[in-house]
């Protein structure tokens, strides 16, 4: 199977009422700011959307939802992180089934596993599956997918076609530049690292919870990067390396929430109570945003678009 995913992606909120049900209308919301810009397609129920407190009903709504306002203009991707493989599996399905045209896997949270137990499952699960498959390796809440792991599981599986990296190390992705398949897929998928990588040339595509929020940023990074050197660029990188620092206060993907509160599109709740400091960090976060914010986009703004593509 060749299913090489390229681009940007926008890793969307999952936008709850108060009472924690799926707020669909603001969903709605974020994927429609994604759709008016050149994102190649959205990812649903990654970390950036919480995905360990989503349940199989809701994943298959989030992937519907999308489909719904997409209507096959932007890949759908879907995350199918889970403690057990058969829930694993279960999501892929459904996924696939409600219009994804990729899905996530990351390794069993909450338990430590060796890389043979990460093998074990991933291989498992991605037999189950007859749609393209990213391994994500997100070692900040599960186990760590080692570059040998990744190039054994690319090399015996035709439908794992690449890697999404969210460790904030790009030791896999330079790995994987170099691997015998050309088509695989090298995504980034920690917005500390995402001009490093574009500078070394190893990745093809970005997966961006600032983008799911702030989807005219990062998709001007990453088109221009051939700019690189250019003092708007640098600036744009600056701006960028600014939020990711306010953005690291907070748990994931609290920030992304008050963002998405300050630009209309979705009102941020909480699955967790906020304490009194965090309530005074959240006020000083939003207002330092309404300033940062208005500067970005006078910067956007003055510079013409290059429409410039990233390599493959």
């Amino acid at each position: 199977m060749s299913a090489q995913i390229a681009g940007v992606y926008a890793a969307l909120l999952t936008p709850r009422t108060p009472e924690g049900a799926l707020n669909c209308e603001a969903l709605g919301a974020l994927v429609g700011l994604c759709e008016q810009s050149p994102v190649a397609g959205v990812v649903v129920n990654g970390a950036t959307g919480e995905y360990c407190a989503t349940s199989e009903a809701e994943c298959e709504q989030l992937v519907r939802v999308c489909s719904t306002v997409l209507d096959g203009r932007k890949t759908i991707l879907c995350g199918i992180g889970s403690a057990s493989w058969s829930a694993s599996v279960a999501l892929g399905r459904l996924a696939l089934a409600n219009g994804a045209g990729g899905l996530l896997l990351p390794p069993p949270h909450f338990f430590p596993y060796s890389q043979d137990d990460v093998l074990s499952y991933c291989g498992a699960v991605a037999s189950q599956l007859p749609g393209p498959v990213l391994l994500y390796n997100l070692p900040r809440f599960t186990s760590e997918i080692e570059p040998s792991t990744a190039q054994t599981l690319l090399e015996s599986m035709s439908n794992v076609v690449g890697v999404k990296d969210s460790s904030g190390s790009l030791d896999l992705l330079r790995a994987l530049a170099v691997h015998p398949r050309r088509d695989v897929s090298r995504i980034v998928g920690d917005d500390r690292v995402l001009v490093e990588a574009l500078t070394e040339q190893i990745c093809n595509g970005a997966i961006s919870g600032v983008c799911g929020v702030l989807p005219e940023l990062i998709t001007f990074l990453f088109q221009n990067h051939k700019c690189r050197t250019s003092p708007w660029y640098r600036k744009s990188e600056c701006f960028l390396q600014e939020l990711v620092d306010q953005l690291s206060r907070f748990p994931v993907p609290w920030g992304l929430k008050w963002i998405a509160g300050c630009r209309g599109l979705a009102p941020a709740y909480h699955a967790q109570p906020l304490s009194p400091h965090r309530l005074r960090q959240r006020a000083a976060f939003q207002e330092w945003f309404c300033h940062w914010w208005p500067a970005v986009q006078a910067l956007l703004a003055a510079v013409p678009q290059t429409g410039g593509e990233s390599f493959r």
